[in-house]
């Protein structure tokens, strides 16, 4: 399946629509994939699998702007019903092009995840102090399910764990475990 890249440009503008991206965010991702499509390696990269290098550039992109979104997000907004091999798409990426990326902070998810669950500012920033004080002890936890859970926590039982699923896109049972954790380990949290 042979795409231009004229059609992934168009790819990243629909995806960006739809994930509510800034222009600037949206004209940094056609930048990196034209960059991306001219290095050497990934033009055939691009004719096999053309969907994942655009869903790796938004993913780059939206971390560089401190904006990230999960792959299950960007997947979903491309119309892709899977998401493997995007992870390794923008190691790929990133290494081809030289581009530092800082790691994801679960505090960067807050402030979108709780103005579509309609949280006002105090529950914000209690849920960033949250991640603040126990983020060391959640090791190996993905940071969206972090932040989903610290805004649950924060919430004081405002938001259900289903309701942030409908949200977040992470499990009421994760939301649930992760709790159960902070629990054990601050219990002067609740």
């Amino acid at each position: 399946m042979k795409m231009d890249i004229e059609e992934m440009e168009r790819d990243i503008v629909e995806a960006s629509k739809i994930l509510d991206l800034p222009e600037e965010i949206q004209n940094r991702a056609v930048s990196i994939l034209s960059e991306t499509v001219e290095s050497k390696g990934f033009a055939e990269y691009s004719e096999n699998y053309p969907k994942k290098i655009v869903a790796a550039v938004i993913a780059i992109t939206c971390r560089q702007a401190k904006n990230p979104r999960t792959f299950s997000e960007i997947a979903k907004a491309l119309g892709l019903h899977r998401i493997k091999g995007v992870k390794r798409t923008v190691c790929d990426i990133v290494r081809a092009l030289g581009i530092k990326l800082s790691p994801v902070s679960p505090v960067d998810f807050v402030p979108r995840f709780c103005e579509q669950l309609g949280l006002d500012s105090d529950i914000q920033s209690r849920a960033i102090k949250i991640i603040h004080r126990t983020e060391k002890s959640l090791v190996g936890r993905r940071p969206a399910s972090i932040a989903a859970t610290a805004i649950y926590i924060a919430s004081s039982g405002t938001v259900t764990p289903r309701e942030i699923h409908a949200v977040t896109g992470v499990t009421e049972i994760t939301v649930e475990q992760i709790s159960m954790t902070i629990r054990t380990f601050y219990p002067s949290l609740f």
